[in-house]
C-alpha cells in the first residue's frame, strides 16, 4: 500500500474528472473501486457513500475516517422541447446568473455524455411580466434539432434523457484543453 507521487496525482486527476453530479456518483465510485483493487474492499449504500476497508483490517487498531464529497454541483434534464432545447433542475445550489454561456455535458439514455451550452431567453423575446420578474429563464441546448435533413440529426427516441445528469465544466490550471463537466 505504498503510493508514489505520480499515482496520487493520477488518482486525484481521475477523481476530479469523473462526472458525478449529485445522485449520479457512479463514475467517482468506479475510480475508487479501481484504485482500491487488490488491497481494500469498497462497499456502497443507497445514498452512494463509498466505504473503503483495507483487507488487512482486524478491528484491533483505532479507526480513522476520511470524509469527502464524491459528487459535484449539477443538474437534471426536466423536459425536452420540440426544438431540441431542454429545461433542467439544479442538483445542488448555484447562482443562475453564472450559468449563462456555460459549457456542460448532458448524459443521454444511452449513457453517452454530449456537449451542450446553457442559454437564457433574450429580453426582446420576453413578455413585460417576464422582464419585470427579473428571473432568468435558462435553457439547455445540445445542438440537436429534430428536423428532417439536419446534419447531426438524432432520433428523438435516443434523446429521451429526461432525468439524466448534467455536468458543469471545471477550470484547470493546466494549459491543456479543459473537458466540460456535468453540472
Amino acid at each position: 500500500m505504498d503510493f508514489n507521487d505520480s499515482e496520487v496525482v493520477d488518482l486525484l486527476g481521475r477523481l476530479s474528472n469523473a462526472k458525478s453530479p449529485s445522485g449520479f456518483e457512479d463514475e467517482t465510485i468506479e475510480v475508487v473501486r479501481d484504485f482500491c483493487q487488490g488491497w481494500a474492499k469498497v462497499e456502497t449504500n443507497s445514498v452512494h457513500d463509498a466505504l473503503v476497508t483495507p483487507k488487512n483490517f482486524t478491528g484491533e487498531k483505532p479507526v480513522l475516517m476520511l470524509d469527502a464529497h464524491g459528487d459535484e454541483v449539477g443538474g437534471m434534464v426536466k423536459s425536452i422541447r420540440s426544438n431540441g432545447t431542454m429545461t433542467f433542475v439544479e442538483l445542488g445550489r448555484f447562482s443562475p446568473n453564472v450559468l449563462t454561456g456555460q459549457d456542460v455535458l448532458v448524459r443521454n439514455t444511452l449513457g453517452e455524455w454530449v456537449h451542450g451550452v446553457i442559454g437564457v431567453k433574450p429580453p426582446h423575446f420576453m413578455s413585460a411580466a417576464e422582464r419585470a420578474s427579473g428571473e432568468l429563464q435558462l435553457i439547455l441546448d445540445v445542438g440537436r434539432a429534430f428536423c428532417p435533413g439536419h446534419q447531426v440529426r438524432v432520433q428523438r427516441e435516443d434523446w429521451r434523457c429526461v432525468g439524466e445528469g448534467i455536468r458543469l465544466p471545471r477550470r484547470s490550471h493546466r494549459r491543456a484543453p479543459r473537458p466540460a463537466r456535468a453540472f
